[in-house]
């Protein structure tokens, strides 16, 4: 992940809505479920609240 350049990532950076999370971050836990056969991001978000 250290590699992936995250310039190309938008970030809200007016500081208006919810606190972000970090693209860097975003992306690890996508490639983790992508990697375990999980393609929905709600369902990886599912996964993490348990």
């Amino acid at each position: 992940m250290e590699r992936v350049r995250i310039e190309t990532f938008q970030v809200n950076r007016r500081g208006t809505g919810k606190t972000q999370h970090h693209p860097r971050m975003m992306l690890a836990l996508l490639v983790y479920g992508y990697a375990n056969g999980i393609s929905s991001a709600r369902r990886i978000t599912n996964i993490l609240a348990t």
